[in-house]
């Protein structure tokens, strides 16, 4: 029998650009969605700070 994973799930955060950058550069990830292995955290940033309260 598998073991089950908890996990927690939470509204986005300014201090996860990085790892958000790093995920959206990831080959496999830029396959299925709009996003370029040039960009960088500063655009990351700027991108979550344009988020309103309804994107989180």
């Amino acid at each position: 029998m598998k073991e089950a994973v908890n996990l927690l799930i939470r509204p986005v955060r300014l201090n996860d650009s990085e790892a958000i950058n790093e995920m959206r550069r990831q080959e496999d990830v830029r396959a299925n969605m709009l996003a370029l292995p040039t960009e960088t955290i500063a655009f990351t940033e700027a991108f979550l700070k344009n988020m309103g309260t309804d994107d989180l």
